[in-house]
């Protein structure tokens, strides 16, 4: 009787913090899942920080980009590890980034998932990259600027994603 209350009280608090973290796990495979999503089209993935002020200020300009941009394609990726899972939860919901497809660090700023997706990076964050339709990505270390954001949007996704008047 005992075990089968602590499986169950287990499997509650499992279910608890899954609904209250919405975001998906980063494990290996992820960055290639990510990529086949959007082959052929250009989308922007930002990795990102709780402990990164400069990430705050990016989400917040990326934040106020889709509310007239709603369709812009936008994968987040915290590097935070799964026990920040509801404070990243909490912080985007707060951003107003919550529908945006968004991704957990199965293990906070783990090597091999770091190395899965750029060799040449090391943790650095805030980092994203910017993939054109045909996958060439540009990345860019540091926060997104207004101005350099909306060209490259203009450039790579006027036609598919117009800018709401």
């Amino acid at each position: 009787m005992m075990r089968l209350l602590l499986i169950s009280l287990f499997l509650g608090y499992s279910l608890a913090v899954s609904a209250s973290s919405p975001l998906k796990p980063f494990v290996p495979g992820s960055y290639q899942q990510i990529l086949q999503r959007y082959q052929g089209r250009p989308f922007i993935l930002v990795f990102w920080s709780l402990d990164c002020p400069p990430c705050f200020e990016e989400l917040r300009l990326l934040s106020r980009i889709r509310e007239q941009r709603q369709n812009m394609p936008l994968v987040l990726v915290s590097i935070d590890g799964g026990e920040a899972g509801i404070e990243a939860s909490e912080t985007l919901r707060q951003l107003g980034l919550s529908t945006v497809e968004s991704w957990l660090f199965s293990e906070a700023a783990s090597p091999r998932l770091l190395n899965e997706v750029d060799p040449a990076w090391y943790g650095t964050v805030p980092r994203s990259y910017l993939f054109d339709s045909r996958q060439i990505r540009q990345p860019i270390t540091g926060a997104l600027t207004k101005q350099f954001l909306l060209q490259w949007l203009n450039r790579h996704l006027e036609s598919d994603f117009p800018l709401r008047k």
